[in-house]
């Protein structure tokens, strides 16, 4: 017995002296697949607690900032659904009414969900105790260079502002802009929206003094820019 104790403890211990040249030939090999950072599995339990379910190649595939709150109880963040095409449109109607501007023409609104099934594209909404509160897209921006989004239809009901749903559909936006590859983040918005203009500002948008491309915004007259 004594032996055998004696002979396992030796074996027990080159195990223990072998496992730092393992760790030491991952660091080295090139084909390793990478260690997910703190950062990234912080996102990963935020979207499991959020029932945010999204494919890890878009939502992980960077180290961006992590949202920066949990959602309130009753909320839900999600990727949109053709069944929330309905009351997406509808939601876009009350709000830009709100705001005194309009859709005119634009076959997205009423089919978001296949607009939004583009490459290098993403729309996501927020849900509150069972209901559409609205939501926000990223796409390319048209008319703009390559590397360039632009963050498109962001609509809230007053119901759910100020309570920080705008800024976790903000911060799921930038983080999947930055997984498509995108390296700036261009966005329009009217001067009348003061609330979604402190917003941007508060997430280091930059005011410029001129449109890019060809904006989704009708009669738009405030543009802002930032760095992914």
């Amino acid at each position: 017995m004594g032996s055998g104790s004696a002979t396992g403890s030796i074996a027990a211990g080159k195990r223990r002296r072998a496992a730092p040249d393992r760790r030491a030939e991952t660091i080295g090999d090139p084909a390793a697949p990478p260690r997910a950072s703190h950062r990234v599995r912080r996102l990963r339990r935020w979207h499991l607690r959020n029932r945010c379910a999204l494919s890890e190649d878009v939502a992980f595939a960077n180290e961006g900032a992590p949202p920066t709150m949990t959602l309130p109880p009753g909320t839900v963040l999600r990727p949109i659904l053709p069944r929330d095409d309905a009351a997406l449109a509808a939601i876009a109607r009350q709000v830009l009414a709100e705001f005194g501007s309009g859709l005119a023409s634009d076959p997205e609104v009423d089919a978001m969900q296949r607009a939004y099934s583009r490459p290098r594209s993403a729309y996501f909404v927020v849900e509150r105790d069972g209901r559409l509160g609205g939501g926000v897209g990223i796409a390319p921006l048209l008319g703009g260079e390559e590397g360039v989004c632009e963050l498109r239809k962001f609509y809230l009901l007053p119901n759910v502002r100020g309570i920080g749903l705008g800024q976790a559909l903000l911060d799921q936006c930038l983080l999947s802009a930055r997984g498509f590859g995108f390296g700036q983040c261009y966005v329009e918005v009217l001067d009348r929206m003061s609330e979604a203009q402190r917003l941007l500002e508060r997430n280091g948008f930059q005011l410029l003094q001129a449109r890019m491309g060809y904006g989704e915004l009708r009669g738009s007259n405030t543009w802002y820019l930032r760095s992914l």
